[in-house]
């Protein structure tokens, strides 16, 4: 695969099994084929965060992150960092309150107040994720942007950020209602006309806007900001994550300097359906003036020819590949 090059992401356990550069050699040995030029460490674990801290959650103080960039510095590797936005894994673990008193007292210490109704809300008054946090949340917000100034501050080639978005049709807890009763006057207590929903649907895109901005305000220009803001799955009418469900737009792309394109798990899928993501891929990035990185999860071999043959076809020069499993891949 010369015409590419590739990054890869390992899972976060594989991710926090990496104590040892003889673990990392071994690991770098079984991508020879896949022409890596870089690798992705996420921040977060259900543990909290994974890098030596002094703002963010963390249960047992580690220097994961800073090990493995060290590790990939050694072999002449760049480094990434990916910050899964409003996804906390923790709220999923026995440490639930910690978290839950850790960022309670955060937002008092930064904004006087503590807000603790975190959680993404359908309009049934139900919670549609556990582990998934509310755009509007200011608190966590906050934290967030402080845990970007601390990792900017390593020595790494650019951010990912992902997952700031609204996890369905929309979220309809109490800050929310009040929020968007207040800033473009539309009552979700009463019917929704034509007008009301295109006004929720750009409120939305706002919202999220504003975090990735004050991303980009705080990430170095020497450093790549890049954001995943198109998911192309057939599994849901082929594209996921436009503007009406989620609040991502293809706009926010002019806070990023690259942008990645999270290509649905592809195994099993038929070659009349890959020739449509692949359409569609190809149109999107026909309409954006950015570097474009595909993204695959790589659970088969096959994957990788699949993926050349994509990124050719869409004239794209950066493949990410997720690993759900080392050993899994030795296989391969």
């Amino acid at each position: 695969m010369s015409n590419w090059e590739s990054l890869i992401n390992l899972n976060r356990s594989d991710l926090e099994q990496m104590t040892d550069m003889e673990k990392f050699e071994e690991m770098i040995k079984r991508l020879d084929n896949l022409n890596v030029n870089g690798f992705v460490f996420d921040v977060k674990s259900e543990k909290g965060v994974l890098y030596s801290t002094k703002i963010g959650f963390t249960v047992d103080k580690t220097d994961i992150i800073e090990k493995l960039i060290e590790y990939s510095r050694e072999f002449g590797y760049d480094s990434y960092l990916w910050l899964v936005a409003l996804k906390e894994y923790t709220l999923n673990t026995e440490y639930r309150e910690d978290f839950i008193n850790f960022i309670s007292n955060f937002q008092l210490s930064k904004l006087g107040y503590s807000d603790k109704n975190y959680w993404q809300i359908d309009k049934n008054g139900k919670i549609i994720d556990e582990q998934f946090i509310c755009p509007t949340h200011e608190g966590y917000k906050q934290y967030l942007l402080e845990v970007v100034k601390e990792i900017v501050k390593l020595p790494i080639k650019g951010i990912i950020i992902s997952d700031y978005w609204f996890d369905s049709e929309a979220c309809f807890c109490e800050r929310c209602r009040q929020l968007i009763k207040r800033k473009i006057g539309v009552d979700l207590n009463k019917p929704i006309t034509t007008k009301d929903f295109y006004l929720w649907i750009n409120w939305k895109t706002e919202v999220i806007s504003d975090f990735f901005k004050k991303c980009r305000d705080n990430i170095p220009r020497n450093l790549r900001l890049i954001g995943e803001i198109i998911d192309i799955d057939p599994a849901y009418g082929y594209v996921v994550g436009y503007k009406i469900n989620t609040g991502l737009d293809i706009s926010l792309s002019k806070y990023c300097d690259e942008v990645i394109f999270h290509i649905a798990p592809i195994s099993g899928v038929d070659d009349e359906s890959l020739k449509v993501i692949t359409d569609i891929a190809r149109y999107l990035i026909g309409s954006l003036d950015k570097e474009i990185i595909l993204f695959f999860e790589l659970s088969e071999k096959k994957i990788i020819n699949t993926a050349e043959k994509m990124a050719e076809k869409c004239e794209v020069s950066r493949i990410l590949y997720y690993l759900p499993s080392i050993e899994e891949f030795k296989k391969l």
